[in-house]
């Protein structure tokens, strides 16, 4: 458990770093200082390992806890990236029954598909 709560806390650190940029720093003055951001090769860190972590570090603290504790098996990353993807998923299905001569077109509340995936359109006769 130590582990994935370390990864997730790198991936809280990485997202809130800026890009290392590459190419030449741009100064106002030469006597300016420039401080730069380390690549994640400088950091040991590959860029998959970085994109697991963010994404660990994107689930909220509540589910990562029960994900945490669920079942007896240690928890990974990927089971718990997983497990968060397919509630997100099944949070945003929206299933849509129109009358059959209204089938082509299909009006639904801005709000309720801004971040929904429409599954099944049923035609009703």
């Amino acid at each position: 458990m130590a582990r994935i709560r370390a990864e997730r806390k790198c991936g809280e650190f990485l997202k809130q770093q800026v890009m290392n940029k590459g190419g030449k720093p741009v100064t106002c003055s030469p006597e300016e200082q420039v401080t730069e951001n380390k690549t994640l090769t400088e950091l040991g860190i590959t860029r998959k390992q970085s994109m697991n972590w963010q994404k660990l570090a994107g689930i909220p603290e509540e589910i990562f806890e029960e994900e945490l504790h669920k079942g007896d098996a240690m928890p990974s990353l990927k089971r718990m990236v997983n497990n968060f993807r397919k509630r997100t998923e099944e949070a945003n299905v929206i299933d849509v029954e129109v009358e059959e001569d209204d089938a082509k077109e299909v009006a639904v509340e801005e709000d309720d598909v801004k971040s929904a995936k429409v599954v099944s359109i049923k035609t009703m006769r």
